[in-house]
């Protein structure tokens, strides 16, 4: 009888682990090997992918993640969850799709591997299970005829020979760079409405058009508008791009705020973006006296610290709800002029 218990145990044991085996197996990739004229990635993989892996010369070995939710829009979770940049994703996947299998190094010896730099950069393509649909880990550019194409070396999936590729992508080792840095998907053409507050005046203007074949025009202020200087504004705030992310706790950008100057856009089809710009300028001057007799001094003022431009946005936003309630977005000091004209330069003066 303890036999026979013993047995329907062992028995239970082997059928167990051959399950196991079999499931882990059954989810493994399994690689067809790609022939000569091939190409490296084709549109069926994108389309598939929900995730994409990253190695580049900056993060190696390590990978970072761009994952695809189902709205569609990519994302980088690694970059505080910011949306991907679209120029990024689109040189990524357009030179993959261009690259071709030339030939193929058979056996390569652990020697060649390590001059050839195989698996310094690399990219794999996920499903939404996270199984691996496509692998390619890069090496180096192949010596060719001076006028001949280039030529590249990649290892693609599981395949032990080295494949001479047609295209490799440029792979941006900061990661910041995968983010998107454009705020707005709008144009200028969208917008219906803008009320601007400009400092120091604080005064409220605001133009208004039923159509976007018309300018935009100030109402109720009876002053003439210079047109192309709010054309240039309104290209400018809606073409708003951002060098960095600065967390809502940061106390320069906060003190640039306080006298903001302020937008409001709308769109026609219902959009809204508030818009405050804040500008943290030269710190107090140091005077110095120069040395020259008494009776003729003279003060030269030389600024001291970097000029510092912010925006705080507001809007609802799917793709920029969670970055806008948690950080400023810092500007190239160039944009902050372009966004902040001149009063008097733009509103010209009251009709007689």
């Amino acid at each position: 009888m303890k036999l026979k218990i013993f047995i329907i145990i062992i028995l239970g044991l082997v059928v167990t682990t051959a399950i196991f085996w079999f499931e882990k197996k059954s989810s493994e990739p399994s690689f067809a090997p790609l022939e000569v004229g091939a190409p490296v990635v084709d549109m069926d993989m994108i389309r598939e992918a929900k995730k994409i892996m990253v190695k580049t010369h900056m993060t190696a070995p390590e990978y970072f993640a761009l994952v695809r939710e189902d709205s569609g829009h990519w994302f980088v979770p690694g970059y505080h969850g910011i949306l991907a940049s679209y120029a990024q994703m689109q040189q990524l996947v357009e030179r993959l799709l261009k690259s071709e299998v030339i030939r193929f190094i058979e056996d390569p010896t652990p020697e060649e591997l390590e001059r050839y730099n195989i698996g310094e950069t690399g990219v794999s393509f996920h499903d939404k299970e996270g199984h691996v649909i496509q692998k390619i880990e890069f090496g180096g550019q192949v010596a060719v005829e001076e006028g001949s194409s280039a030529e590249y070396l990649a290892r693609i999936n599981d395949d032990s020979r080295i494949a001479v590729i047609t295209v490799r992508p440029f792979l941006n080792g900061d990661i910041d760079k995968w983010g998107s840095t454009k705020l707005f998907n709008f144009i200028d053409e969208d917008v219906a409405e803008l009320l601007w507050r400009p400092q120091p005046s604080g005064k409220e203007y605001l133009f208004k058009r039923t159509s976007s074949e018309e300018p935009l025009t100030l109402v109720g202020q009876g002053a003439f508008i210079d047109p192309k200087a709010l054309t240039v504004l309104v290209q400018n705030l809606t073409r708003i791009r951002f060098e960095a992310l600065t967390p809502k706790g940061d106390s320069r950008a906060q003190a640039s705020l306080e006298s903001a100057h302020s937008y409001q856009l709308k769109t026609f089809d219902g959009r809204e973006a508030n818009i405050a710009l804040g500008r943290i300028p030269e710190d107090l001057k140091i005077p110095i006296v120069q040395e020259i007799p008494i009776g003729l001094d003279t003060v030269e003022n030389l600024p001291v610290g970097d000029v510092e431009s912010y925006i705080n946005v507001e809007m609802e936003s799917t793709e920029w709800n969670h970055i806008l309630e948690r950080f400023y977005f810092s500007l190239p000091v160039y944009l902050y002029v372009t966004l902040a004209p001149e009063e008097e330069k733009l509103v010209l003066g009251k009709v007689q």
